[in-house]
Order: C-alpha cells, then structure tokens, then sequence
C-alpha cells in the first residue's frame, strides 16, 4: 500500500472534523458475512417458517427477529403463524432480522400469498340408475384443483363437476380434496 500522505497535525483532524460536522455525517459500512435466509410452507392460513440463514464459521446467530406483516413479530428461530383468513387473498411481507455474535444485523424480506381458506361443499343427484352427477358448491373457489375418490375402485376424477358411473348399487363414501397449490390438499 502506497502512503500518499503520512503528517498527521491536531490541526488537521480538528480540521476533517469539523467538515463531517458541517457537511453531514461520516458513515462507514461493511457487509455482514451471514446472510439471511428462510423458507415457508402454507396450509391453508398457517405458515411454518423455516430459518436458512447459514453463518459463517466461528460465527453464531443468537437473535431472530420476525415481522409477519400483519401487526404480529416473533423472536423464534422456526416459527408457525397462524395469519387471519383473508377476503378473498392477502399478500404480506413478511421480513427476517438477523443479528450474529459479533453484533452484525442484516435482514430480508419475502412476499408471500396467503389465500381464503375453501369452504368445502357438494350435492349429487342420480341421472339413471347407477350414475351420479356431482355439482361442486365448494365456496371460494378460485384457483383450485379437486380430486374426487368415489369410493370405489374407479380411478379419481379431477373434473370440476364430475359425473362418475358405479358398478353396483351399494353404499359408497365419497371424499373430494381440493388444492390451491398441488402440495397441501384439504379433505
């Protein structure tokens, strides 16, 4: 490294002193070697939140500071909110602070979507014999994908409404599931 200045008078830091107070303020930054991170699953209007955030070595991350978004914070390390049921979606940000061992803080912060929870419904009516059409009365219903187990050994039907034709007259229990995003299925 090369000096470019080495005389060093009381003058003269009397002098950048009073420049910085003048001027504004001198403001130093260096990056934080732990960078934050997390992951979330929803089902339904509760998200487990996972911590990914991986230190570097020799350091430990000792606060987690978590900001829903909705007016609610936690201090866990995994958290689970429960968010309010939205009308009908809500996007919340939601933010994770971090702070190491050596005093570093940095923070990052993810949108995530929360949606109105279905509310489940059908009726059937027989159109001859051993059919059955199924109307979905299924409330909140956008987005959504179904599949309907007609109890039977038939394979399930992703149809909307489905009409499904039974083998023999007996008694059947009937399940449809609904999706809104391939991963968590409600009964």
């Amino acid at each position: 490294m090369k000096i470019l200045y080495q005389r060093t008078s009381s003058r003269f830091l009397l002098w950048i002193v009073s420049f910085i107070s003048l001027f504004g303020s001198l403001s130093l930054s260096a990056q934080c070697p732990t960078t934050p991170a997390f992951t979330y699953t929803i089902n339904c209007t509760v998200v487990t939140f996972t911590n990914t955030s991986i230190p570097p070595e020799g350091t430990v991350i000792d606060n987690f500071y978590w900001d829903f978004g909705d007016g609610i914070t936690s201090t866990e390390e995994n958290p689970v909110h429960d968010f309010a049921d939205p009308l009908p979606s809500q996007i919340y940000s939601v933010k994770l602070k971090i702070t190491d061992n050596t005093g570093c803080v940095d923070s990052i912060t993810q949108q995530i979507t929360i949606y109105q929870t279905p509310i489940a419904g059908f009726t059937s009516s027989f159109t001859s014999c051993r059919v059955v059409s199924f109307n979905n009365t299924t409330q909140n219903n956008t987005n959504y994908t179904y599949s309907w187990d007609f109890g039977d050994p038939s394979a399930p039907s992703s149809a909307t409404n489905p009409t499904h034709t039974y083998s023999s007259i007996l008694r059947y229990q009937l399940y449809c599931y609904i999706n809104r995003n391939r991963s968590q299925w409600m009964q």
